[in-house]
């Protein structure tokens, strides 16, 4: 498994920790988008236009650099979830068929279009259910350390605590 960044981490911890996942075991894409990166309450959303092909990130805010940085929340976003889908770490299933998507508000004064891959598999993908793997929910439950760095962690620790036993039971036959 590859390390991961911190907001990576934050996506996945957004992810694995969502009440409709816990009580379904998958969560529709749109929605997931919605909950945490798009709609009313933050500063972006996304339109999709299915008949076009296109796709577009609007920033509620006119500042260049606001604009930039939801762009690339958005890439992270989603070159993460191409990813997973890659390694076989997430599934998507089920697919709705709408010919325009759109989450909250649309704000006129700053629309960034979506290049590919990113927009095809935002197109191919919206509409489907996410399914994150047992491995993934574990990864992130384990503060994403792998059962490797876990059990590493452990036998230091009982390394150190032998050490410490011996050391004192050494002071004290000295002594004694």
């Amino acid at each position: 498994m590859r390390n991961f960044s911190k907001e990576e981490e934050n996506i996945l911890n957004q992810l694995i920790s969502s009440n409709t996942l816990k009580l379904e075991g998958m969560i529709l894409f749109d929605v997931f988008l919605e909950n945490y990166f798009f709609g009313d309450e933050h500063y972006s959303n996304i339109y999709v236009n299915s008949g076009t092909q296109e796709v577009f990130l609007s920033i509620k805010s006119d500042n260049i650099v606001e604009r930039r940085k939801e762009t690339v929340r958005v890439i992270v976003l989603v070159n993460l979830l191409m990813n997973l889908m890659d390694l076989g770490i997430i599934s998507f299933i089920g697919k709705q068929n709408e010919i325009e998507k759109c989450s909250g508000q649309q704000y006129n004064n700053a629309l960034v279009k979506i290049d590919q891959p990113i927009s095809s598999f935002l197109l191919e993908k919206l509409g489907n259910f996410i399914l994150p793997s047992e491995e993934l929910k574990e990864l992130v439950n384990n503060n994403f350390k792998n059962s490797e760095e876990i059990r590493h962690r452990q036998t230091m620790i009982l390394a150190i605590v032998a050490i410490a036993v011996s050391l004192l039971i050494g002071l004290l036959g000295i002594f004694i």
